[in-house]
């Protein structure tokens, strides 16, 4: 059993890093998007959800902002 749980979160957090899923948790911190498939590779939002964009006021340092 402990065994197979650590197989669980290893695969888990070895998804989780993964690019897409990271961009994920970013929006997901700004309150949005409606995600699913969440613990598989290829997370998706509902169809027409605006995502985040890039605010630029400072140029030195960019941030995602909630659109």
């Amino acid at each position: 059993q402990r065994r197979r749980n650590l197989n669980n979160y290893q695969r888990l957090e070895w998804i989780t890093n993964e690019t897409l899923q990271l961009q994920r948790l970013v929006h997901e911190e700004l309150g949005v998007g409606t995600w699913s498939c969440t613990a598989g590779a290829y997370p998706v939002t509902a169809p027409g959800e605006r995502l985040a964009v890039v605010d630029l006021s400072d140029k030195e340092h960019p941030r995602l902002t909630a659109p």
